[in-house]
């Protein structure tokens, strides 16, 4: 017989054993693994023979917009989508645009560089292009694989009635429904967005979601909302300066900043940076250092000799290129026709005040 201080010990032991019952409180609760709610779309396999045509990137999505988990079974935007609104938004002749993110669950936005966020495997953007009240074509990008140049672009072209969008060849196509706005090609596309065999774009090739252009209070959502999904969330931190510079480095930073920045996919032919970057203040952006009452480099016309010129628009190399269109000089170089009035206006109103 074991002493019975020994037995008492022995029973305490086997009472907390793994095979002892627990009590319904200590219940441990399984971890549910996390699974995204759009699987990202694959490549089709690589052909055995040499008649068949090798698969692009673009191959990977749906034909259908309605396949590519932008709306529910129902037509409804889907619920796994985050609506926004950059603060300053790229000309595009007048068209009105509608804009969603898709972010994967299980992965979050690696937001260490707060200029270039790299966005997980499987995110998808959409922009939805009207024109004088009809739809007429949405974008999708989509990143496909962990390298740079794994984002796929694709362009949907709505039916005359807006009940179903198809996917447009990667050559794009002119005045879409009748109108004057064109669809980009694979190559226009990557122009802006990167990588572009000359150069043009930033790494994260989201020009709109990006901590500047969703750090204001007009927008479906903001830093705030986003704290759960970025790596390192950002305090709020914006620019704030005079209304007239604010408004004017918003517009060259939106359309001139996503080709001429410092970044690795940036212009290399021009040292031009009309860029913005996170928490610096108004006084260090690039363009001061790079454009104003700096001599111009690749524009050459005999009565502008600056890129821009203190107290002198008509004298400024930018603004002239701004307000040109339908030759070699115009900036930006696509996706537009039409001169941006109100855009041109501040940039002219901020160079008078220099």
């Amino acid at each position: 017989m074991l002493p019975w201080s020994l037995g008492w010990v022995l029973a305490c032991a086997n009472t907390d054993s793994q095979d002892s019952p627990r009590l319904p409180d200590e219940q441990v609760e399984e971890e549910v693994p996390c699974v995204d709610t759009f699987p990202v779309h694959v490549m089709p396999e690589m052909p055995t023979d040499y008649e068949t045509p090798l698969p692009i990137r673009e191959d990977a999505l749906p034909e259908l917009l309605s396949e590519t988990g932008l709306y529910t079974d129902q037509g409804d935007i889907h619920q796994a989508l985050i609506a926004f609104t950059p603060r300053w938004s790229l000309w595009s002749d007048g068209a009105d645009k509608v804009r969603w993110v898709y972010i994967p669950e299980c992965s979050p936005i690696d937001s260490s560089d707060a200029d270039n966020w790299e966005l997980p495997v499987g995110t998808r953007l959409w922009k939805e292009f009207s024109v004088d009240g009809q739809r007429v074509e949405t974008r999708l990008m989509e990143r496909l694989g962990p390298r740079p140049q794994d984002w796929a672009y694709a362009s949907y072209l709505w039916d005359q009635d807006g009940t179903q969008a198809r996917k447009v060849g990667i050559e794009g196509q002119n005045q879409a429904l009748g109108t004057t706005h064109n669809i980009p090609s694979r190559a226009e596309c990557q122009e802006c967005h990167g990588p572009a065999s000359k150069g043009g774009g930033r790494p994260s090739r989201s020009l709109g979601f990006t901590a500047i252009q969703l750090d204001h209070s007009d927008t479906e959502t903001d830093l705030n909302a986003l704290a759960s999904r970025l790596s390192e969330p950002l305090e709020s931190d914006p620019l704030t300066g005079p209304d007239t510079t604010v408004q004017a480095l918003g517009v060259l930073h939106t359309n001139c900043g996503s080709c001429h920045n410092p970044s690795r996919d940036g212009l290399p032919q021009s040292d031009l940076d009309l860029s913005l970057v996170w928490g610096h203040p108004l006084e260090q952006a690039g363009v001061f250092a790079t454009a104003v009452d700096q001599p111009t480099q690749l524009f050459a016309t005999p009565s502008v000799r600056h890129r821009i010129l203190s107290g002198d628009p008509h004298g400024s190399a930018v603004l002239r290129r701004m307000e040109t269109r339908g030759n070699s000089a115009q900036m930006p170089p696509i996706g537009t026709h039409q001169v941006d009035e109100e855009g041109t206006a501040a940039v002219r109103t901020w160079i008078e005040s220099l």
